[in-house]
């Protein structure tokens, strides 16, 4: 989802061509009709007035969709068909600042998920496998990676700093060390040049500590 997502794109909308009109169904008609997994990613991203257009569907009941024609007015869930979402801020609006353009949402629409679950970071040997594998080089290597995004992560959790270390992070500084040989110039290029002046003293000293 985005700022400017609407019901149509979601649900589809009447098109013309040469031959006249036709409804086009979106992405969520055609996963409930076929049996699909459909993922409404960065959920609240969306205005609530929109994402209430899940809300039958996830009460599993019928899409109704008053402007199709008739073989898609009307659209019962396959029996194979699964809905599931993903955010940043849990609906409950942006806290921290790090998240914007996200919108807060309709609490009744965030009542109809059954399974609500926050994810976190892998375990540092989960880590340590992604990154060894994912670059061909050895766990010892990256070890030094896992343990700086490792301090960053606690850090942001005891307030020390307003940015955390995403896997993205510790994507982007094992790539950055294979292309100059330097652990601490690599979380610089990847991490502490985009901090907040505040933050980056102490994401530096965590780096000297790691990378010796």
């Amino acid at each position: 989802h985005t700022g400017d997502t609407e019901s149509p794109h979601i649900i589809g909308q009447t098109l013309a061509n040469e031959k006249g009109t036709y409804f086009n169904p979106g992405p969520l008609a055609l996963a409930m009709k076929h049996g699909f997994i459909y993922l409404a990613d960065e959920y609240d991203f969306a205005f609530p007035q929109v994402t209430s257009v899940y809300q039958p569907v996830l009460e599993n009941k019928a899409l109704y969709i008053k402007e199709a024609d008739e073989e898609w007015r009307m659209i019962e869930p396959h029996e194979n068909f699964y809905m599931g979402a993903t955010g940043n801020t849990n609906g409950a609006g942006d806290e921290s600042g790090l998240f914007q353009g996200t919108n807060l949402q309709n609490a009744a629409n965030f009542e109809r998920y059954g399974v609500v679950r926050q994810v976190f970071y892998p375990e540092p040997k989960v880590e340590t496998r992604i990154l060894s594998k994912r670059f061909n080089v050895d766990k010892e290597h990256v070890k030094p990676i896992i343990d700086f995004v490792s301090y960053v992560r606690d850090a942001y959790e005891k307030g020390k700093i307003t940015n955390t270390a995403g896997q993205r992070v510790s994507l982007y500084i094992t790539q950055n060390w294979l292309l100059t040989g330097d652990y601490k110039k690599a979380s610089e290029l990847a991490l502490t040049n985009r901090l907040p002046e505040a933050c980056r003293k102490v994401v530096s000293d965590i780096a000297d500590r790691c990378f010796k």
